[in-house]
């Protein structure tokens, strides 16, 4: 059964915006259309319903907060897509284009290569600097091995050549400590 007011895919990413103490957990039906996360704020003891979009079906089910409040979502076929504090498409400054010139992106996505999968676990924001790290597949769709980009806020390649050059489609990351090291599970 189908819980009305959570959908029947409640919870399947969890993820903490240290800077401003909130929490962020997916909830809603397997349709990048309708579902939504629930962001919880400590210090105001408050929840509010976060609808980020348009999304593409098939967007997976990461959402993860810059230090500035900005969020970002990986997009299979597009790649990164970027939205305010609020869930609106906030644009990029400069953003990637597909290099094949074969996939089309918005003004708030910036190319990048992405799994097929609706559960994703690999991005992650640096909050030292707000630069994207990103586990992806040499091509969109591809699984497994991937490796691992960075992004700079821009919306650029930080550079062309991986951090990590081969990591499983069971990675979980990127996660960073407080002096900005990487951890890849």
């Amino acid at each position: 059964a189908i819980d009305p007011e959570n959908g029947s895919a409640t919870f399947l990413d969890l993820t903490v915006d240290r800077v401003r103490g909130e929490v962020y957990a997916r909830c809603g039906p397997h349709n990048a259309t309708t579902y939504w996360w629930y962001r919880f704020n400590e210090g105001q003891n408050a929840v509010a319903k976060v609808h980020v979009g348009p999304l593409r079906a098939a967007s997976g089910a990461q959402l993860v907060a810059g230090p500035d409040g900005t969020l970002y979502a990986p997009c299979y076929v597009n790649g990164i897509y970027k939205f305010d504090h609020d869930g609106k498409p906030s644009p990029w400054s400069k953003p990637r284009q597909d290099p094949e010139g074969k996939v089309k992106t918005p003004p708030n996505c910036t190319f990048a290569p992405v799994s097929e999968s609706w559960t994703k676990h690999n991005i992650g924001i640096r909050p030292s600097d707000g630069h994207i790290f990103l586990l992806e597949p040499g091509h969109n769709g591809n699984r497994p091995p991937k490796m691992l980009r960075e992004y700079l806020p821009t919306g650029e390649l930080a550079r062309e050549e991986p951090i990590i050059w081969k990591a499983s489609d069971g990675a979980v990351g990127p996660k960073f400590d407080a002096q900005g090291n990487i951890y890849i599970a």
